[in-house]
């Protein structure tokens, strides 16, 4: 909503101003772009529209005159614009989250959904940070068969494949979201001490106002092979960009000189930030790359954090339950949902996959080149 809102200031005096629908889903794009990283990715979209209007401007070292009224930004120069702009967030570490791809959506969008519904039970900071999406509904229907934007997951691009095909940007008809959920609220009490009468007596309140959890922890493990994990947790990791992300990784610990000093300062850091989330992947393969002296730290901090200090311990792991370790298997605790078994697609879920990679993009036109 904030990076809505900063769309909204740096396009005020455009003519025409992008849609409201258009703007919501760039700012759901921009997960990491802070104020000036959007100012600059608004003043590039304006000088791709410009140089695609008079490409001369870069050939000829005459003066020219420009008709500005001729300039019309379409949504082609925000996907190029997006990738000539680096986020400050991704210059040092690159972010562990990232919304499901177009191609993997059929498959794994039902089952993200669930996971989020789990984790809320488990987290529930969660709930607070997925309010938003609650009430409009976590999934989008596009008007038309093609997303205004293609991500390139291994790139992390977005790009439109023509020009003839950009909309523009005040087109209203672009995604629009549903409210499918009811939400029940529930009230309890609590114990209040009066400081003038010092009176003790009960208050009603709303527990998501102040939500607890004790060590909340969570563990997504898939069939060996299938790869929808890093998928899912990135997702995860997307959906709750409100918190700050910590990745336990193996590169990123003995990037430094010492792998457990390195250990310490992120989870003092995700300690003193809290509600944050600690994120380990791939937990069964880590836990025997770090050696003992890492575990042993690792383990003791978790154990120092208080014990309803909103910390997410979230680890994915492709080895089944009954298989890990004794010291993995006691972080998490079954009985409370922090593990969840990642279901392959279903029928439905393959034949939806199939039924829009061929009969709807195999099956149109290629795009014709432009002879401007």
């Amino acid at each position: 909503q904030a990076r809505k809102e900063i769309f909204k200031i740096h396009t005020r005096d455009w003519n025409p101003k992008p849609s409201d629908d258009l703007l919501e889903e760039l700012a759901e794009e921009c997960v990491g772009y802070c104020g000036a990283d959007i100012k600059a990715l608004c003043a590039e979209t304006g000088l791709c529209a410009l140089r695609h209007r008079y490409p001369q401007l870069y050939e000829s070292r005459e003066r020219l005159q420009i008709n500005m009224d001729s300039v019309k930004i379409k949504v082609n120069d925000f996907s190029m614009a997006m990738q000539k702009t680096v986020p400050a967030s991704w210059r040092v570490v690159p972010s562990s989250g990232r919304a499901l791809s177009a191609i993997s959506k059929p498959l794994l969008e039902n089952t993200l959904e669930r996971i989020l519904q789990t984790l809320q039970r488990v987290f529930p900071h969660a709930e607070l940070a997925l309010k938003k999406d609650q009430q409009q509904g976590i999934t989008s229907t596009p008007t038309s068969n093609k997303p205004l934007f293609t991500l390139n997951p291994d790139l992390g691009n977005y790009v439109i494949d023509s020009d003839e095909e950009s909309p523009s940007i005040s087109e209203e008809k672009l995604t629009h979201k549903t409210l499918d959920r009811k939400k029940s609220e529930f009230l309890t009490f609590s114990r209040y001490i009066c400081p003038c009468y010092g009176s003790i007596f009960k208050t009603a309140e709303n527990p998501r106002d102040q939500p607890t959890s004790y060590r909340p922890r969570f563990l997504l493990i898939e069939e060996p092979g299938s790869g929808q994990a890093a998928d899912l947790a990135a997702a995860v990791i997307h959906s709750l960009e409100k918190f700050p992300i910590y990745t336990l990784d193996t590169p990123t610990l003995f990037a430094s000189t010492s792998p457990d000093e390195k250990c310490v300062q992120l989870m003092r850091e995700a300690q003193r930030t809290a509600p944050s989330i600690i994120y380990v992947p791939q937990i069964p393969s880590w836990w025997e790359t770090v050696g003992p002296t890492l575990r042993s730290v690792f383990t003791t901090l978790l154990q120092s954090i208080p014990r309803f200090t909103p910390v997410l311990l979230l680890a994915t792991s492709n080895v089944q339950l009954r298989d890990l370790p004794e010291e993995i298997k006691a972080l998490f605790n079954n009985e409370y949902e922090e593990v969840f078994r990642i279901p392959r697609p279903t029928v439905a879920e393959r034949r939806h996959f199939f039924e829009d990679l061929i009969m709807k993009q195999a099956a149109q036109l290629p795009a014709l080149k432009s002879n401007k």
